[in-house]
């Protein structure tokens, strides 16, 4: 199984996957429709293990023809990937979105939902009432091109000391 990553999805990534989730990121870097109805899954991502509750920064001079085609971008210009999903202002619009993209795809796509290790208790609990048939935990140990050594050695928490409070949460719920 294998994700797009921030920015769309080509026609070689999914060619090549079996198994191809398509990940939602505030950032909508490349989103369409027609792509997330290819995949085989969509994982809208909420947190990401290395910097739960921040953003990161695209340079421009990353920013080839091809990334810029993929990601709908100018070419070469610095862009900001957002901390949060622009369009949400609280917890229930988790459960709008989850209903938004299971129109989109006739309710043939399961919906992950991936979070960072911040709040894995609250935050499981949370995608499972909100619809996600699935839920990433991600922790600190999770890599990404987009954010400081800061984020990724000091803050959230590892994988394994996040499963047990998100057990806890399904138990309750």
């Amino acid at each position: 199984m294998t994700t797009t990553g921030d920015g769309g999805m080509t026609d070689e990534e999914r060619g090549h996957s079996d198994t191809l989730v398509y990940q939602y990121l505030p950032s909508r870097y490349g989103m369409n429709p027609t792509d997330l109805r290819r995949a085989d899954a969509i994982e809208i991502v909420v947190g990401q293990g290395a910097k739960p509750g921040g953003g990161g920064m695209l340079l421009g001079q990353k920013i080839s023809d091809r990334v810029a085609q993929m990601r709908t971008l100018p070419k070469g210009i610095d862009q900001r990937s957002a901390w949060r999903h622009p369009d949400w202002t609280g917890p229930h619009d988790l459960e709008i979105k989850i209903l938004e993209l299971c129109e989109i795809t006739d309710w043939e796509k399961p919906i992950y939902v991936k979070i960072g290790g911040a709040r894995p208790y609250y935050d499981t609990a949370l995608a499972v009432k909100a619809g996600a048939d699935v839920v990433v935990l991600d922790g600190m140990q999770g890599g990404t091109a987009a954010t400081q050594d800061v984020f990724i050695e000091n803050v959230g928490q590892p994988t394994l000391a996040c499963i047990r409070p998100a057990v806890q949460a399904l138990q309750e719920i």
